[in-house]
């Protein structure tokens, strides 16, 4: 519901970065959340949740931009990106399973708190990071979007 108003307000790759900073945000919350009381977790459960959805909707229509005119090749594009989505997520899953302390010492987990801790701020609020610094370097390189310039050019009419 604040996606359309923030995307006419600032534009795709402005409302991308908004939901990364969501997720950074949320991943510092993880990362300075207390064990005493865990009931605000579900504030920063909701961040990340808004951010990543922004991000995933974002790239999709971004995507969608940068084909453009060019729709006989849509279908790769799309099928190259799920392809890699999964492999990537595939892999990182294993990484997070086979580095999991399996094993508690003495009553205490505290290599798997600290674990979990680690694994649901870094990584999150890294990727994000990675995406809003790879959507600020490319908007220098490549420019408005195309729907951009239809826009600038429906204007000047």
């Amino acid at each position: 519901f604040l996606t359309r108003p923030l995307t006419k307000f600032g534009g795709k790759r402005v409302t991308y970065v908004c939901g990364a900073v969501l997720v950074i945000g949320s991943a510092f919350w993880f990362m300075l959340q207390s064990k005493d009381n865990p009931n605000p977790t579900y504030g920063a459960t909701a961040m990340i949740g808004v951010g990543s959805s922004i991000m995933l909707i974002l790239s999709l229509s971004m995507t969608a931009d940068l084909i453009g005119d060019h729709t006989d090749t849509a279908a790769f594009v799309y099928g190259s990106m799920s392809l890699v989505d999964k492999l990537s997520s595939g892999a990182i899953i294993a990484l997070i399973q086979h580095y999991h302390p399996s094993k508690c010492t003495s009553g205490s987990c505290e290599s798997s708190d600290r674990y979990y801790r680690y694994t649901m701020s870094v990584l999150p609020g890294t990727a994000a990071l990675l995406g809003a610094v790879a959507t600020i370097v490319l908007s220098g390189f490549l420019g408005k979007s195309p729907s951009d310039h239809k826009k600038l050019e429906n204007n000047t009419e």
